[in-house]
C-alpha cells in the first residue's frame, strides 16, 4: 500500500477539450507481508497527464507516472535490524473523473505498472537484487 501527499500541481485547462497536467508528490509506502509495520519508506512521484474535458462534470485522463515505493525498517533501540526495499515503477493510469456539486470527485479506472528497478538491503551494506525476484508487471 501507499499514501501520497500532493504538494505541487500545475494544470493548463480549457472549457472543453484537451489540457495538460503536471504533478509531483511525496509518497509514504509499505509492503504488505514484509513483517515491518508502518509507512516508513519515503519516495517520490512525478506525473504528466493529458486530460479531455467531456463536459462540465466529466473528464477522461491518461498519463505516465514515475513512482518510488518500497519498505524501510531501522531498529533504533538496539540497532539489531535493518531493512530497505526500493522499487521504481513506471505507471500508465487511464481514469474517468466525475465532478459532483463542485466539491467531490469520483475517479474510476485502471493503471498498468512496470517495475524497472528494484533493490533490497538486509544489512545496511548496500542494495542487491531482491530474492526471490519480484514480478515486473
Amino acid at each position: 500500500g501507499f499514501f501520497s501527499f500532493f504538494f505541487f500541481k500545475i494544470g493548463f485547462s480549457q472549457n472543453k477539450g484537451f489540457s495538460l497536467q503536471f504533478s509531483t508528490a511525496a509518497v509514504f509506502s509499505q509492503v504488505d507481508g514484509d513483517s515491518y509495520d508502518g509507512y516508513n519508506k519515503l519516495g517520490e512521484s512525478i506525473s504528466l497527464s493529458s486530460i479531455y474535458r467531456i463536459d462540465e462534470n466529466k473528464t477522461f485522463s491518461i498519463g505516465i507516472r514515475y513512482i518510488q515505493k518500497g519498505s524501510k525498517f531501522v531498529d533504533t533501540k538496539y540497532y539489531s535490524a535493518y531493512y530497505l526495499l526500493r522499487l521504481h515503477y513506471a505507471e500508465v493510469p487511464v481514469l474517468f473523473h466525475y465532478y459532483w456539486q463542485k466539491k467531490y470527485i469520483l475517479t474510476i479506472g485502471l493503471s498498468y505498472a512496470y517495475l524497472f528497478v528494484a533493490g533490497e538491503d538486509n544489512d545496511g551494506y548496500g542494495l542487491r537484487d531482491p530474492y526471490p525476484a519480484l514480478n515486473k508487471n
